[in-house]
Parts: structure tokens; sequence; C-alpha cells
């Protein structure tokens, strides 16, 4: 193989690392905010209950 292709090859795995990386990151963002409002939620809702 030639140096263009390794390079390709390279970037390609560099972007498609990077996209992975950016996904787990935003998951792992959205799945800590949703948990967050779901247990406000639950607790908002324990309180009204309790009146």
């Amino acid at each position: 193989m030639d140096d263009a292709t390794l390079m390709l090859i390279f970037s390609i795995t560099m972007w498609l690392l990077g996209f992975i990386i950016s996904a787990i990151i935003l998951w792992a963002i959205v799945r800590g905010a949703v948990l967050s409002a779901l247990r406000k939620h639950s607790e908002e809702e324990r309180h009204r209950l309790k009146r």
C-alpha cells in the first residue's frame, strides 16, 4: 500500500472513532438529563400526593 491509501484509511478510522466517542458522550449527557428530570418529577409528585 502506498502513503495515500494509508492516509485515507487512517483518516476514515479517526473520523469513525471520533463519531463513536461523540455519540457516546452525547448519549451520556442526554441520559443524565432525562434521569435528573425524572427524579425531580418523581419528587414533585410525591410532595403533591402528600398534601
